[in-house]
């Protein structure tokens, strides 16, 4: 290998050749050569062919590195492409931004100009208020002026403090607290109505009784009736002296039970009053529940279902008293038939007649006073 070979190998430590190097010095090894012709004559041919074997690595070396330097002109444009197209986007992105930027501005400015435009109203507005909330004193200071208030506080939520104002916090325990106080009063009021129902059921319960007893007394002294009447009729053909005699003292009897029926049911009058008058004290105390408890629909509706039924059992009792009305009437026909079984009996017994006629008399006034009881 020649000497200073090694900058053509890649040496590192040496400069590379150059294109333009090679050039520079053609010119000047023209002089030279046609003293170097008579050198390549001595020389040897082995030695011209490393020669020629170190300029093939040499253009070898050439193209390798002119493909090289292609390859790098290539990625330079190629790069310098991309860098084009780069800088060709960051200035689309910038005129898009300068353009949302004066299109920002621009909504920035209508924003500030209708802002001011409202502003503007607003305050004309407000004005107008100024204005009018100054006529409206001045006239409500003449209308003081001419009718002067008396000194009582403005809020009287506590009475007695001068106008004191209650918190809402106060004013839900007031609420509160009115609630209990009226559940606490339909409680007592329910009650009251529960006793009221209890003592009107054992009430009408005694009644009740009274009338049955009032009714199986009824059926005995018809039973009692009939049984006169077969003896009647049985006595007056076999002996009428004695059967006259026992004829007096069975419409005595019969008078006499009479008197009990006309008492019993002057009695079933009284106690009909009493009922109508507690009928109408209980209409009375249903109206006053009425009043005082207007929300408790429960309660009157429970009260209204309680006047039924005392309605009811008076219905009970009237027709009960009306069954005794038609008894009495029995009792009247009865007594009357047995009247005139008396009348055709001798004339020596005049006075079974009258006492018979009485007997008439005080049975004919008995139906006339039960039904106006009634």
């Amino acid at each position: 290998m020649l000497p200073g070979s090694s900058s053509l190998f890649g040496n590192g430590n040496k400069r590379e050749i150059s294109h333009d190097n090679d050039i520079s010095h053609q010119s000047l090894n023209v002089n030279k050569r046609l003293r170097t012709d008579n050198l390549w004559d001595s020389k040897s041919s082995s030695e011209i062919d490393v020669v020629l074997e170190q300029m093939q690595q040499l253009m070898g070396k050439a193209r390798m590195i002119c493909a090289a330097k292609e390859q790098a002109c290539e990625e330079s444009s190629m790069n310098q492409q991309i860098l084009l197209t780069e800088l060709q986007r960051r200035d689309n992105m910038i005129d898009q931004l300068h353009k949302a930027k004066m299109d920002e501005q621009q909504k920035r400015q209508m924003e500030v100009y209708r802002l001011e435009r409202e502003l503007y109203v607003m305050a004309n507005l407000l004005e107008g208020y100024r204005k009018a909330l100054k006529e409206t004193n001045r006239a409500f200071a003449e209308y003081r002026a001419r009718c002067p208030q008396l000194d009582e506080p403005l809020y009287k939520d506590v009475t007695g403090s001068g106008g004191l104002v209650l918190s809402s916090m106060e004013l839900e325990k007031q609420r509160l607290k009115l609630e209990e106080e009226e559940r606490l009063n339909r409680m007592v009021v329910e009650k009251k109505i529960k006793d009221f129902e209890v003592w009107w059921d054992g009430k009408f319960e005694a009644h009740m009784e009274s009338v049955h007893s009032l009714a199986n007394k009824f059926l005995s002294v018809e039973k009692e009736i009939k049984l006169l009447k077969e003896s009647f009729a049985k006595r007056r053909v076999q002996e009428p002296q004695e059967s006259v005699q026992e004829i007096r003292e069975s419409v005595q009897d019969t008078s006499e039970s009479v008197q009990e029926i006309r008492e019993s049911v002057q009695d079933t009058s009284e106690s009909v009053q009493e009922i109508r008058e507690s009928v109408q004290d209980t209409s009375e105390s249903v109206q006053e529940i009425r009043e005082s408890v207007q929300d408790t629909s429960e309660s009157v509706q429970e009260i209204r279902e309680s006047v039924q039924d005392t309605s009811e059992s008076v219905q009970e009792i009237r027709e009960s008293v009306q069954d005794t009305s038609e008894s009495v009437q029995e009792i009247r026909e009865s007594v009357q038939d047995t009247s005139e079984s008396v009348q055709e009996t001798p004339v020596s017994v005049q006075e079974t007649p009258v006492s018979v006629q009485e007997t008439q008399v005080s049975v004919q006034e008995t139906p006339i006073s039960a039904p106006n009881d009634v």
